[in-house]
């Protein structure tokens, strides 16, 4: 294994605690640098030997100070919403792993055990929990005919600015993601994951079975 200081960032949030708990089982505490927005969301990881620094996206200066001093960053950026929360852990180990490896100057595809379509999924969870979910596809009008019904500002700009530091998702950014389903652009199949990892990722029915080993929690746009 390498040895080189990694820099895991947005160690408060779901993502950057699953990848900070296998980092911390797997690598050297005093070779890791923890960041999270404010000292609070730090707290969690005080006595364990890894370095740790508030890293405030809304202040350039202090990013560059924060982020000093490390060999590999793993930069956590995206929210995870609705069926995608479940396979947070899969990514989070994976981001963990390709930090730890020698690996570099290349795209690392992370998906789970077998491409499904979101039919399929529901199909699979459906049979699982007992539950009768039905999926009824929309188009991206109706999408953000229902996201401007409750509110969701299309994007995060202009009149929408002061609302997003409080809501921090736009309806464009989701419904690109159904467009992108469509599109293919989703559709990547390795075993990525198999190789950093050293097994093969847990199927969604596996998942599903034994679901509360892998529920994480909720995360809202009102905590620090």
């Amino acid at each position: 294994m390498p040895n080189k200081t990694i820099l895991l960032n947005g160690v408060d949030g779901n993502f950057g605690r699953k990848c900070a708990e296998t980092l911390l089982a797997k690598y050297d505490h005093s070779l890791l640098i923890f960041t999270a927005p404010t000292a609070k969301g730090l707290e969690p990881y005080k006595g364990t030997g890894v370095e740790t620094r508030v890293a405030d996206f809304n202040n350039p200066d202090n990013l560059v100070e924060a982020f000093k001093g490390a060999d590999t960053m793993i930069l956590i950026s995206m929210p995870f919403v609705g069926p995608r929360r479940r396979k947070v852990q899969k990514a989070a180990i994976a981001a963990a792993y390709a930090a730890m490896s020698d690996w570099s100057d290349r795209v690392v595809d992370v998906n789970g055990a077998e491409p499904l379509t979101i039919g399929e999924y529901i199909e699979i969870a459906n049979q699982v929990t007992g539950h009768h979910v039905k999926y009824v596809e929309i188009n991206d009008e109706e999408q953000y005919a229902f996201f401007d019904s409750i509110g969701v500002p299309r994007t995060t700009e202009q009149m929408w600015a002061q609302t997003a530091t409080n809501f921090p998702f736009c309806s464009d950014g989701m419904v690109t993601f159904g467009r992108a389903i469509r599109l293919g652009q989703m559709s990547t199949f390795t075993d990525d994951f198999e190789k950093l990892v050293g097994r093969k990722p847990l199927t969604v029915k596996e998942i599903f079975e034994h679901m509360e080993e892998h529920l994480i929690g909720s995360r809202t746009s009102t905590e620090d």
